[in-house]
C-alpha cells in the first residue's frame, strides 16, 4: 500500500480533470511477479480505507472509479448505505462479485485458459479443444460457477456472499 496510497487523491482528481469515463483501479493480486511483493498486498483494515477514499472520491468525480480484484466494494458501500430489502436483492442481481470465469476469462497467446490473469490455473487450451467445451466441462469453471455452494469460513456465511465471494486469486488471510 505505501507504493501509491499517497498518490491515488491526486490520480483520481486527474483522471477527473482529463474526462476520461472509467477508471480501472487496480490492486495487487500476488501472483506472477507480483509475488515477490506480496507483503504489499492490501491488509483488512487498509481494504477498508480503500474503499471508504473510493467511496468519498466517487461523490465528487464524473469519471467512475471501478476497483478491479476488489469485489468487496459492492458489498462495502450497501453496509455502509445499511441496504435491506428490495434494494439488497436487486443488489444480488446486479453485483457477481470476482467475475473469474463466470463471463470473464483470460486467454493466454499460447492458447490456454485461465479464469482470470489472476487464477493461474489452466483449464484448457483453445488450439486443442473448443473454448465452448472448456468453459462448460471444466472442473474449474464449474467450481467457480457454483462457488456460493462450495465456499467455506466467513466468505460462505456473509449475507454479501453473492455479491461478493471475495477475488478469487488473492490468498486467504
Amino acid at each position: 500500500m505505501e507504493y501509491n496510497v499517497p498518490l491515488l487523491s491526486e490520480l483520481v482528481d486527474f483522471v477527473g480533470e482529463a474526462e476520461a469515463g472509467i477508471m480501472l483501479m487496480y490492486q495487487l493480486v500476488a501472483v506472477g511477479r507480483g509475488e515477490q511483493i506480496e507483503s504489499a498486498t492490501l491488509k483488512k483494515e487498509e481494504n477498508v480505507s480503500l474503499c471508504e477514499f473510493i467511496a468519498d472520491k466517487q461523490r465528487e468525480s464524473k469519471t467512475v472509479i471501478e476497483p478491479v480484484a476488489g469485489p468487496q466494494y459492492w458489498p462495502y458501500l450497501l453496509e455502509r448505505r445499511n441496504v435491506n430489502g428490495l434494494i439488497l436483492k436487486m443488489a444480488r442481481k446486479v453485483f457477481h462479485g470476482c467475475s473469474a470465469g463466470r463471463g470473464f476469462v483470460y486467454i493466454k497467446p499460447n492458447g490456454d485458459i485461465w479464469p482470470c490473469p489472476f487464477v493461474e490455473v489452466k483449464t484448457g487450451n483453445v488450439r486443442e479443444k473448443s473454448f465452448q467445451d472448456i468453459y462448460k466441462d471444466s472442473p474449474v469453471f464449474k467450481n467457480l460457477r457454483a462457488r456460493e455452494e462450495t465456499l467455506r469460513g466467513h466468505c460462505r456465511d456473509c449475507r454479501y456472499c453473492s455479491i461478493c465471494c471475495g477475488c478469487r486469486g488473492r490468498r486467504p488471510g
